[in-house]
């Protein structure tokens, strides 16, 4: 939350002072923010540099993901407590319809690859020796982590509308697919479980829908 709002802070102070005359104003770099991540517990920040008086641009886009799921989770209810710490980046092709970001409606197509590496903390189930008999395995509450690595492929079509000088929003709507791959420390394996039903979760492995919008500045 405090890295997206001093972005947001930044985009505004920069669009605040800007006093170039936009008829000359030919930017080549949209820097913008993705608000709806925070609904999964991340912060993204996107970089698109449009390559030299072309409809093309380069999309990178890092993600890092922090803070605790449970039974209070705004989609849905957890069977325990997880404290998640995360990192994934999409890199993405996009080609618009005009050349020239000053339109006020730009429409373009987009396809991207996307990785997500998250690790989640959490009381689990293990088998661990009986005190005075280590020869006695019971099944005892212990720390775990619940490790999962994530591949993606998505294709969207979206629209870049400008605002105000070089302010703009990002919205989009697309399909795409993910595959997760789950490492549970727990002997119950519960956590994987509970992180794979709905695309949006985090083991989630099948096809999705992908929509969203971005707020930013084009520079």
């Amino acid at each position: 939350m405090k890295i997206a709002s001093i972005l947001l802070f930044s985009i505004l102070l920069i669009q605040n002072g800007y006093t170039q005359d936009s008829s000359q104003f030919q930017p080549k770099i949209f820097l913008s923010i993705s608000p709806q991540y925070i609904a999964i517990n991340g912060t993204r920040v996107d970089l698109e540099k449009r390559f030299k008086e072309s409809a093309h641009a380069l999309l990178i886009a890092p993600t890092y993901y922090f803070g605790f799921i449970n039974e209070n989770h705004i989609f849905q209810s957890y069977f325990k407590e997880y404290e998640l710490n995360g990192f994934g980046f999409e890199l993405g092709h996009k080609i618009y319809a005009e050349k020239n970001w000053l339109k006020d409606i730009n429409w373009y197509q987009s396809y991207s690859i996307t990785y997500n590496r998250l690790s989640f903390d959490y009381s689990g189930m293990d088998w661990q020796p009986l005190p005075g008999d280590p020869n006695l395995l019971v099944l005892r509450e212990k720390g775990q982590t619940l490790t999962i690595d994530q591949f993606g492929l998505s294709t969207y079509i979206g629209a870049l509308i400008r605002i105000d000088k070089n302010f703009y929003t990002d919205v989009y709507f697309g399909i795409g697919a993910k595959r997760s791959f789950a490492n549970d420390s727990s002997t119950d394996k519960f956590a994987e479980d509970d992180f794979s039903d709905g695309f949006i979760n985090y083991n989630f492995t099948g096809a999705l829908l992908r929509a969203g919008f971005k707020i930013g500045m084009a520079f």
